[in-house]
């Protein structure tokens, strides 16, 4: 039936139709394949800087965070939760967006939503210089605003 329809075209028509499908065939191809993965390689790139970006400040924090590492107790277990609540409070940018809680005897979490990174880590230097209070764990999400995170840090002495 093709065959028999395909041979009744003139020469002309045949050149138009062979045009045509050509021409949906490359906009298929470019619609339906290239552009997606384009457009994925694209998104892949962006991902990357940001992820480049936020190992840069990280490790513009190494020297702090080791510094944290540094323990001997000066603080009672009794006084951990108020003196870390203390601290914090200080800090009216810090205060309205964390929690503190206390998990143990010598051991407190807190988590925080939206806080500049730069402030955090100097009120944990603080705590470790001042008070010999150590971060046990640590783990923080950068933010879509640039120098804010969001997460948890669990202090002990």
């Amino acid at each position: 039936m093709f065959k028999a329809y395909w041979q009744n075209k003139s020469s002309r028509e045949k050149k138009i139709i062979a045009l045509i499908v050509t021409a949906l065939t490359v906009i298929l191809l470019f619609g339906g394949i290239w552009l997606p993965v384009h457009n994925k390689k694209n998104d892949l790139k962006d991902q990357l800087v940001e992820k480049q970006q936020l190992l840069a400040l990280m490790n513009k924090q190494v020297p702090m965070l080791k510094a944290l590492r540094t323990t001997q107790s000066k603080v009672t277990t009794k006084d951990i939760f108020s003196l870390v609540e203390n601290q914090f409070k200080a800090i009216s940018v810090i205060d309205p967006k964390l929690t503190i809680e206390k998990v143990a005897d010598n051991k407190v979490k807190i988590q925080f939503n939206e806080i500049p990174f730069d402030d955090l880590i100097k009120q944990l230097v603080l705590l470790n210089k001042d008070f010999h209070i150590t971060v046990d764990e640590f783990e923080a999400m950068k933010l879509e605003k640039i120098g804010m995170i969001s997460g948890k840090v669990v202090l002990s002495l």
